[in-house]
């Protein structure tokens, strides 16, 4: 069982991860948003 908590902190660090990704490669980042099928 996963703890609720548990699920928040890992989404923050995804957030997180996320946000350095873009401002750091922003073409990469939507290129990996492009392999995941969000865009």
């Amino acid at each position: 069982m996963i703890d609720k908590a548990d699920v928040g902190a890992a989404a923050d660090a995804m957030e997180k991860a996320g946000k350095a990704e873009a401002e750091s490669d922003p073409q990469a980042f939507e290129d990996g948003l492009e392999n995941a099928g969000i865009l």
